[in-house]
């Protein structure tokens, strides 16, 4: 289900590295460094789950507000 479902979305797999420039992969190395963390993986998954959580709570606070 998943093949078929980044088919229809045309979602490319690839190496996320290759889309990033040198000064971010250079931020990041240096995130991991100060996590002290070996797996930039995790620091670009805590990131995306933080920016993921952050746009749920402005959502759900725009909901509110227009109640």
């Amino acid at each position: 289900m998943k093949r078929s479902l980044y088919q229809d979305l045309q979602i490319k797999k690839g190496n996320v590295y290759s889309y990033l420039e040198d000064n971010v992969k250079e931020w990041l190395i240096n995130e991991a460094l100060k996590l002290n963390r070996c797996d930039i993986g995790l620091v670009i998954a805590s990131i995306v789950k933080d920016a993921y959580a952050e746009e749920k709570d402005e959502v759900s606070l725009e909901a509110r507000v227009y109640e």
